[in-house]
């Protein structure tokens, strides 16, 4: 919520974030602050509840879980981390993922 304050502060034009429906972007604290973000020109756009096609870290995620991780890799936290260290920085170039 601090970070949407500080950056409607800085808009110089209507603008309009586009969010996913994640209960923190939903919570009270949020919709209590609609108002002020609108007055500044920061419009709120939720996602249809269920929408991976628009969501790109959905198409993201589903092309790590599917394809790029093995059962290995969920052995524990850090051989997930390790493995989406190693994957991250290369999707684009070793890992491709079409978004169409």
């Amino acid at each position: 919520m601090a970070a949407l304050d500080e950056y409607s502060q800085a808009l110089s034009g209507p603008t309009v974030l586009v969010l996913d429906n994640a209960s923190v972007h939903r919570a009270a604290c949020v919709q209590a602050r609609h108002g002020v973000w609108a007055a500044r020109g920061l419009r709120l756009q939720f996602l249809p509840a269920y929408c991976p096609e628009l969501n790109l870290i959905e198409i993201l995620w589903h092309r790590c879980k599917h394809y790029w991780l093995t059962p290995d890799d969920y052995r524990t936290e850090q051989t997930l981390r390790d493995k989406l260290d190693y994957l991250m920085p290369r999707v684009g170039t070793e890992y491709t993922v079409t978004f169409s």
